[in-house]
């Protein structure tokens, strides 16, 4: 994927820059046994209404077990309990890839310890949390970065990123810790904003827009950015900085003179493509990303974390 080998090289980039930063001395906690959701409820009314490391750990305990035993069944109605936006579309889109023999399927991921990074702002309905986890198949012990936020009056994983395989919590090197944060105030809300469009300017500017595939047919990529749509988390930061998650959308568009098709199989295109001619073909591919920078101006952020893309959907224009 053209936009997906050019943040490829921007992390590699990065990561000696990254590697600099202080790191903390934090030491993740251990997941905790989980709680029924009435006990989690009645607990999140401590310290003031406000939510507590040890209850945040229970949440994500909860849905990311039940994030993983959708996934590992290939179950999609097990996901809306535990997922909404950007995250719930993603891995819907994978559980049918897998089940129809599009892309295989992964290993599973246990909890190793959890770090939660709960904003002070009041009363709150985003927070994140650091999971590192061990892959079941390889041993590995990768980190992914969580955001949670309230849908439907409880609390779901709405952003899923791969936070690498270095020991230290992959957020450490900005100075973020377990337990409460900075507030997030309307303005750091809107710089989190300006993080992510900036990037998909960036990316815009510097990918390949136009290609051919093999077959003739003329491909032409752009990037855009759905802050309504899938959301924009983030924390503030020590530095006046901010951490921004979001999804990237590449969007390729393939043409081809007489037309492209999709027979009976679905082969071609995927499941989610209706059998037919078509006069383009648009794949939206969604790339889960965080980043850091002052969210002002017209500077690339800083920082960089990423997920695998996933296609989530195709859509076609029917042939004249």
């Amino acid at each position: 994927m053209r936009f997906a080998g050019l943040v490829t090289l921007l992390l590699a980039a990065l990561a000696v820059t990254a590697s600099s930063c202080g790191q903390s001395s934090a030491t993740p906690a251990p997941a905790p046994t989980p709680k029924s959701t009435s006990t989690a409820a009645a607990s999140a009314r401590a310290a003031h209404g406000r939510l507590t490391p040890a209850v945040a750990r229970t949440i994500v305990t909860r849905l990311w077990l039940g994030r993983e035993t959708a996934l590992a069944s290939l179950a999609v109605g097990l996901l809306p309990p535990v997922e909404t936006g950007a995250a719930a579309a993603a891995d819907r889109a994978y559980v049918e890839a897998v089940r129809c023999a599009c892309q295989p399927q992964k290993a599973e991921h246990t909890i190793l310890a959890i770090l939660p990074e709960i904003p002070r702002s009041a009363p709150g309905d985003t927070f994140f949390a650091q999971v590192r986890t061990t892959n079941t198949t390889s041993g590995d012990h990768p980190w992914y970065v969580l955001a949670i936020t309230r849908a439907a009056g409880s609390w779901k994983i709405a952003h899923v990123t791969l936070g690498g395989y270095n020991p230290r919590p992959p957020l450490s090197g900005l100075g973020v810790a377990a337990g409460a944060t900075a507030a997030v105030s309307p303005h750091d809300a809107a710089r989190m904003v300006h993080l992510a469009v900036r990037e998909t300017a960036w990316a815009n500017a510097h990918a390949h827009r136009t290609s051919r595939t093999n077959y003739g047919a003329t491909v032409r990529a752009r990037g855009v950015v759905r802050p309504g749509a899938d959301g924009v988390f983030g924390l503030t930061l020590p530095g006046g900085k901010v951490l921004a998650c979001f999804t990237l959308h590449e969007l390729d568009t393939y043409s081809l003179r007489g037309g492209l098709a999709q027979d009976d199989s679905r082969q071609q295109w995927g499941a989610q493509l209706a059998p037919g001619a078509y006069g383009t073909i648009t794949v939206d591919t969604a790339e889960p990303e965080c980043a850091a920078g002052t969210g002002v101006g017209r500077g690339v952020p800083g920082l960089w974390l990423q997920y695998t893309p996933q296609h989530v959907g195709v859509t076609g224009t029917p042939l004249a």
